[in-house]
């Protein structure tokens, strides 16, 4: 009978220690949300590597753009750039961004300005709304910098277990997105609510570490073009203080049309409020 007990015993014990945990007791993957948070301190950043593919019927463009943010409590606070087409064509264009100002250097720029000038530069004029940073690094529809539009996008998604992390997949429409963050998507895009842009979906699949912490976002969207960005995100936490040019390596975005040049696409389509 001792022999009988002994043997149940040693069966339980073996099933105890080999069966998987319950779901319960499982370790939760890490929110991505609290994970930013405790990036978001002054003086620290984030390395980006992007890829842009926009499709126009049977024209395709690809754009690489490598850079950085420099974050603060409140979220971004400047940006910078380097972007050169796939085929580097037009050569590479370097990009600094804050909040009232943004700069468009690079060698082939450079050339067409008077001597001694390296960069074209604008200024947000006081009426208007801000300019946005991190659009001088990214392209990305969906701010992963503002813990509420991050919290509103994965809202409702589970995590897959993936190699070296997780991996969340879901759609979100700008809408959405606007009443996360009503006064970034407001700059962005006038009306979002109150159009049909404001129904409009993207596709995402987003990558975090085992920490929770965003490596890899990949956006798509499908209306009158295609448009997909794909970013890699590294070294968070790094130390990172991005300073504007000197001012008299500055030439004054208002004054090209004197020098007879096309303006610089990014400063003449990409923002408003400039001066």
């Amino acid at each position: 009978m001792r022999r009988f007990v002994l043997a149940v015993v040693t069966a339980t014990l073996a099933a105890l220690i080999t069966a998987p945990a319950p779901a319960a007791a499982r370790t939760a993957a890490p929110d991505p949300v609290r994970a930013l948070q405790k990036q978001l301190k002054s003086e620290r950043g984030v390395k980006l590597n992007e890829l842009v593919k926009l499709g126009f019927e049977k024209a395709t463009t690809r754009n690489r753009t490598k850079g950085g943010v420099q974050l603060a409590p409140s979220g971004p606070v400047a940006a910078y750039a380097s972007a050169e087409t796939a085929t580097g064509e037009t050569g590479t264009t370097e990009v600094l961004g804050f909040e009232r100002h943004l700069y468009l250097g690079g060698e082939d720029l450079a050339k067409l300005l008077p001597r001694g000038k390296q960069w074209v530069g604008a200024e947000a004029v006081k009426e208007a709304r801000p300019l946005l940073p991190i659009l001088a690094a990214t392209q990305q529809p969906i701010n992963v910098f503002d813990p509420a539009v991050l919290k509103a996008t994965l809202k409702g998604e589970r995590p897959q277990r993936v190699s070296g992390g997780y991996l969340y997949e879901g759609v979100v429409t700008y809408k959405e997105l606007y009443e996360a963050a009503k006064s970034y998507y407001g700059a962005h895009f006038d009306g979002v609510p109150k159009t049909e842009f404001g129904k409009r979906t993207i596709d995402y699949r987003l990558w975090t570490d085992g920490a929770g912490l965003i490596k890899r976002l990949r956006t798509s969207e499908n209306q009158s073009f295609s448009a997909i960005v794909d970013t890699r995100y590294t070294d968070w936490g790094h130390l990172l203080v991005i300073t504007p040019p000197a001012e008299d390596e500055v030439f004054p975005f208002e004054d090209l049309e004197d020098l007879e040049i096309p303006e610089p696409g990014l400063l003449k389509d990409g923002l408003l409020g400039l001066r």
